[in-house]
């Protein structure tokens, strides 16, 4: 899940996600799913998956818009994010949607043990793009 609620109000990325939190929030579950995965991924991208992908996604779109929900109107900051004392390992791909890249910078910038890592994938770059994110988390990992 991604931090929305660290976006400030009235910046771009917020006016974005917020967008799409609302276009959902208007839609049967169908449309809100094809508008969902289309917006992490390329438009034409939930159409272009089986049926059968499409039908478990759909069952699941009252979950993802609650999840939204919980994401946007989280009580916590960055200011409580700077409190965290572990080491932190953020992954940030160069493709994802600007909403979840400024979070993964604001949240790097807060957290003192923070470490962000740019990756050439979009949102879903671990499915996506295995062969290029696997390593790079597997290199995050304590030893």
């Amino acid at each position: 899940p991604v931090a929305f609620h660290v976006l400030p109000e009235g910046h771009v990325a917020r006016t974005e996600i917020t967008a799409v939190a609302e276009a959902m929030a208007s839609m049967n579950a169908a449309d809100a799913c094809q508008h969902f995965v289309d917006y992490w991924n390329t438009p034409g991208y939930f159409a272009a998956l089986p049926q059968g992908a499409q039908q478990l996604m759909v069952q699941q779109q009252a979950k993802v818009s609650a999840d939204f929900d919980a994401l946007l109107n989280e009580p916590a900051s960055l200011t409580d994010y700077a409190k965290l004392t572990m080491p932190v390992h953020l992954f940030k791909g160069t493709k994802s949607p600007l909403s979840s890249r400024t979070v993964a910078r604001l949240l790097a910038e807060a957290i003192p043990q923070a470490e962000l890592t740019h990756v050439e994938a979009g949102h879903m770059g671990p499915l996506t793009d295995a062969r290029r994110v696997t390593p790079l988390l597997l290199n995050a990992l304590p030893v």
